[in-house]
């Protein structure tokens, strides 16, 4: 898969500094992801 597109941010990154960036971005999912509930509570939680 490739993007159409990208921000022109990336390009004034050096490669180190973009991957420190979407490594802590992708922590953030990861610690938000963690405090949900598991899909099978989630269902019996709002469907009965």
């Amino acid at each position: 898969m490739k993007p159409q597109q990208y921000h022109r941010v990336a390009d004034e990154m050096s490669e180190q500094s973009l991957k420190q960036f979407l490594a802590g971005l992708k922590q953030q999912v990861d610690n938000h992801i963690a405090k949900l509930p598991a899909h099978e509570v989630f269902l019996t939680q709002y469907l009965g």
